[in-house]
């Protein structure tokens, strides 16, 4: 079944996001990490774990702020406390991946990955994802990351 173009299906998250807090995002290679801070169930932040998203080949990214967030067509409705969305017939995806077949006709016979549009929250911005797959995990908190949060 074909999915109407730019429809944001939502992943729910495990956890509850502080939607107040920015994330931080760390780039190595062609990965890319999404930490974030969360509640628990009484709104109170968790303050010895942090939330992780793991872009693993990633292509590209682009944020954006002051955007709704339904600015596609439509977000399949939920009632999630924290999510991420796939959007899996992206007008950008496809751009870029004729982009691409403009400059490297064969570029699919190396290239395998089975890449996907991903959207992330992050207060307020959003973050867009090309990437092949995406992990979440929670982790103990970082000092490097408190250190940052303990800025803003």
């Amino acid at each position: 079944m074909q999915i109407e173009k730019d429809i944001a299906i939502p992943i729910e998250l495990k956890v509850w996001q502080i939607p107040s807090e920015f994330g931080i995002m760390t780039q190595y290679y062609d990965c890319l990490l999404f930490s974030f801070k969360f509640w628990n169930e009484n709104k109170l932040e968790v303050v010895d774990k942090i939330a992780n998203l793991f872009f693993k080949g990633v292509w590209t990214m682009k944020f954006s702020r002051f955007n709704k967030y339904r600015y596609y067509k439509d977000e399949i409705e939920h009632s999630f406390r924290s999510n991420y969305s796939i959007i899996p017939n992206s007008s950008w995806l496809e751009e870029l991946k004729s982009q691409r077949k403009n400059n490297d006709k064969k570029w699919e016979d190396y290239d395998k990955r089975n890449y996907k549009h991903y959207i992330v929250q992050n207060n307020a911005y959003y973050i867009e994802i090309i990437a092949d797959n995406v992990e979440f995990y929670i982790s103990n908190t970082n000092e490097i990351y408190n250190k940052i949060w303990e800025k803003w």
